[in-house]
């Protein structure tokens, strides 16, 4: 699994298709400094908050502690979904086969469950369903 290394500090999904080369949000160094923000974002989009780092750097007891708070803070919050790269890019190219009609969105998908939002209305699209609204 490769990547870049340029954090952004933001949580847009990145436009690119070249998944590997996403750039991150922060290293796990400065993971503390996006938790919190990253918690009490509200927005109607998917939002990511992408951190990288090196397991070899958690020698460093701070470092780990600080990403000990990290995880158990986002572990609390019920409306965050921790996954690592590839299940999050799976899930990407899912929304992107969505089939939408008029009246109607299909998930053609065969094993992810799409979550999506129509006017004030959230919709869970399990495998092969399809939705009228």
């Amino acid at each position: 699994n490769g990547r870049t290394i340029d954090d952004t500090h933001t949580y847009s999904i990145p436009d690119s298709d070249q998944f590997l080369f996403w750039p991150p949000t922060t290293h796990d160094s400065r993971v503390l400094e996006h938790s919190e923000k990253y918690i009490n974002l509200k927005s109607d989009d998917l939002k990511l908050l992408y951190v990288w780092g090196h397991s070899w750097e958690f020698g460093d007891s701070t470092r780990w502690n600080n990403m000990i708070k990290f995880c158990e803070a986002m572990g609390k919050a019920e409306d965050i979904w921790s996954v690592g790269h590839r299940e999050f890019t799976e899930y990407i190219l899912a929304i992107r086969d969505l089939e939408w009609d008029i009246n109607e969105v299909r998930n053609p998908n065969s094993r992810i469950t799409i979550w999506i939002k129509h006017g004030n209305q959230t919709m869970k699209l399990k495998p092969g369903q399809t939705r009228a609204f």
